[in-house]
């Protein structure tokens, strides 16, 4: 009758196990521990492998293990379904192989390239896997990889125990698994968020201190994507730029409401969530100077008008404040006193 149950010592320490596990909050640190306990309690194991799903491939990629060479191994992508881990992984069931002949049988649909790279990671080209465990990492209804455990060079085939203390350990690890990878993503998530607050503190700054503000936003922004940055108004002329725009061009328009102001131009590589943010924060704050300037803009050409109509009605104490008040250069505005019957005219020459 072949012992089912897991002995008191391996059971304390997968409870020991399981408390490191729980304390861990990076995801290098829980594999290692998840692959160094799966040689330490399971007899024979000379290879371990975690297999973690990758959903926007739709892969299963080997994030880490021991007893081959990482570096090739992790060159291997099996589809849900392929192989050993494939099944497991679509099954949601531990599976156990006690023989090199099961194994076989297992891997008929694993890809040639896929079976030169596991051999040449695991350094024996000929010889054949004794036996094999594959126990599938599951949260609660998801499934985030797989936990492999071979036996090459052990004279001792993996039994019921064996699975079952291996069923354990992937219980204990994908829940750890998991944790790690929700508090990497927190972690991500901060850094965005305190990146995109020290970009809008220095676009805020370059608007308020800067006289000619759209360079001083295009730099910033130019600093934080490392693509070139270019403005343009309505009618393509250029307003700022910075940097060399190369074959790949993203446009922004710059809107007010409904109004089109001008046209944000990024140049140079493809841009990423977090360069995107940036991209539009500064179009509001593009959009805040170039409606600053159409005021400053709208507030001249009144202001002229007004200092020409009371240049005709010779009216120079109105003239004397409206220079003053707009700072009017004399050189743009030359006035001549010109005579006629006994009314004064003024007359401006640029």
């Amino acid at each position: 009758m072949v012992q089912h149950e897991i002995s008191p010592e391996t059971l304390a320490k997968l409870l020991q196990i399981a408390k490191t596990l729980i304390a861990r909050r990076d995801l290098d640190g829980v594999l290692h521990d998840i692959l160094q306990s799966s040689l330490e309690l399971i007899p024979g194991a000379d290879f371990a492998c975690v297999f973690l799903y990758d959903a926007e491939d739709n892969v299963l990629k080997p994030v880490g293990g021991v007893g081959f060479d990482m570096k090739v191994m992790k060159q291997v992508r099996l589809r849900p379904g392929e192989s050993l881990t494939g099944k497991a992984f679509v099954g949601r069931q531990p599976i156990l192989l006690r023989t090199p002949k099961e194994i076989k049988e297992a891997q008929d649909n694993l890809s040639p390239e896929h079976d030169n790279l596991v051999r040449e990671a695991v350094r024996r080209p000929t010889n054949p896997v004794r036996s094999s465990i594959a126990v599938p990492l599951i949260v609660g209804q998801e499934t985030v990889g797989v936990l492999v455990i071979d036996n090459y060079d052990t004279d001792r085939d993996f039994n019921e125990t064996d699975l079952a203390v291996a069923k354990a350990l992937a219980d204990h690890s994908a829940v750890a698994v998991a944790n790690a990878k929700e508090h990497a993503r927190r972690l991500a998530v901060s850094r965005d968020l305190q990146k995109t607050l020290h970009l809008q503190k220095q676009l805020l700054a370059n608007l308020v201190s800067e006289e000619n503000s759209l360079a001083g936003l295009a730099r910033t922004l130019w600093r934080q994507i490392h693509s070139s940055v270019t403005v343009y108004d309505m009618s393509h002329q250029v307003l700022a730029r910075v940097g060399e725009q190369g074959d790949i061009i993203h446009s922004y328009p710059i809107v007010a409401g409904r109004q089109v102001l001008g046209q944000l131009v990024i140049g140079g590589k493809t841009v990423d969530p977090i360069e995107r943010a940036a991209i539009d924060q500064a179009r509001v704050l593009f959009a805040i100077e170039l409606l600053r300037r159409q005021a400053v803009e709208q507030e001249r050409l009144h202001s002229q008008s007004d200092l020409f109509h009371r240049l005709l009605e010779g009216n120079q104490f109105a003239v004397n404040a409206l220079i003053k008040s707009y700072h009017f250069s004399h050189p743009m505005w030359q006035m001549v006193l010109l005579a006629r019957g006994d009314k004064a005219l003024y007359q401006t020459r640029c």
